[in-house]
């Protein structure tokens, strides 16, 4: 993963008049009210951020998988150092839900800051880049945001409007690369499966652009998705119904594990192809190392979700006390690789990692 850009910085900032440091990463300085600091959202007018205890809301999708209770957990422990309220709002994977959430939030005042995990970047882009900003609150994407589902991780993932993106495993550069390790590592004629979540979320819609980019250049390597809502039991059924009617299938993967990939190994169980068909996952959880060591998973490719709510709380702090914040925060520790070139883990190096949840 590229690490700590600087930002695009819009031609307004350089006559920036209360905006400190428009070079590389937003910044804070005194505001005009009393008891606030003004951070550069790289906009005209700068989101006047409370000083002292700040209440934050953690926009999630959905709180029904191990992904987001995780990133919603590194929020809520990384706001207890600096004494922050925190709020976990859970849409339940329904879009107007979200969309509603956001807007009572602009309406009602009822945060100074939000984390805000989109369940389509595209329908809540004016909500990132308008209603927040006039309302204001400081905002930070966990992900992609608006139209930019299919840019590669940088500075360009962020939009004018909100502090930064906080995101990497989940862009299309890791996708990219979660495809074209499982083609060479599984050379020739393919016919895949991949289960997935629902079609509009913005890590599907990067998936789908990277699975047509291969049809053009390894078209023997050929993808079906089967679409899901990130939960074991609709990975379950989903899954069997594509073996049910796929039966040609030579290998399976998983977007997500614990959740989908537990459902793509229990309909493989059920069907008596367990073993039979590989199954390659992203998340690197401890239930992929456990399916990995009983030969079920080939390789998995971590995801970092506790990152994505701890770097976001520790984002807004630091523009709330005036120090650089990058447009782009990657979630992926350093040890562990970059979006460009991530750590692959598989049965050779199985003892040497560990998983982020």
């Amino acid at each position: 993963m590229k690490r700590s850009f600087g930002y695009f910085a819009p031609a307004a900032c350089a006559s920036a008049l209360l905006l400190a440091g428009c070079g590389n990463g937003s910044s804070a300085s005194p505001g005009s009210a009393e008891g606030t600091v003004a951070v550069d959202v790289g906009t005209n007018t700068p989101i006047n951020l409370p000083k002292g205890k700040l209440r934050i809301g953690v926009f999630t999708q959905g709180q029904a998988n191990q992904f987001n209770e995780v990133l919603a957990h590194g929020a809520t422990k990384e706001a207890a150092k600096y004494g922050y309220d925190v709020t976990v709002m859970s849409a339940d994977f329904d879009l107007n839900k979200q969309l509603d959430q956001l807007q009572n939030a602009a309406t009602n005042e009822s945060f100074d800051a939000i984390i805000l995990e989109p369940i389509s970047a595209a329908a809540e882009c004016a909500m990132l880049t308008k209603t927040l900003p006039a309302a204001n609150v400081l905002t930070v994407t966990a992900g992609s945001s608006c139209d930019k589902n299919l840019t590669d991780a940088g500075d360009d993932l962020w939009v004018p409007g909100t502090l930064a993106s906080v995101a990497g495993d989940t862009t299309i550069t890791y996708v990219r690369k979660f495809l074209q390790i499982a083609a060479e590592r599984h050379p020739g004629p393919q016919k895949v499966g991949f289960a997935t979540g629902p079609d509009i979320d913005p890590l599907v819609i990067a998936q789908k652009q990277v699975v047509a980019e291969m049809a053009q250049s390894n078209p023997d390597f050929h993808v079906d998705f089967v679409y899901g809502d990130w939960s074991t039991p609709t990975a379950v059924s989903a899954t069997q119904n594509y073996l049910a009617s796929h039966k040609d299938t030579t290998l399976m993967l998983s977007a997500y594990s614990p959740d989908i990939t537990r459902g793509v190994i229990a309909a493989l169980t059920s069907t008596g192809e367990l073993g039979k068909i590989p199954v390659l996952d992203q998340g690197g959880t401890s239930y992929s190392v456990d399916e990995i060591k009983a030969g079920n998973i080939d390789f998995t490719m971590p995801y970092f979700p506790f990152n994505y709510g701890a770097y976001a709380v520790k984002a807004i702090h630091d523009a709330q006390t005036g120090a650089k914040v990058s447009r782009f925060v990657s979630v992926i520790p350093a040890k562990y690789g970059t979006v460009d070139n991530p750590t692959v883990v598989d049965s050779q190096n199985l003892n040497s990692y560990t998983p982020a949840y």
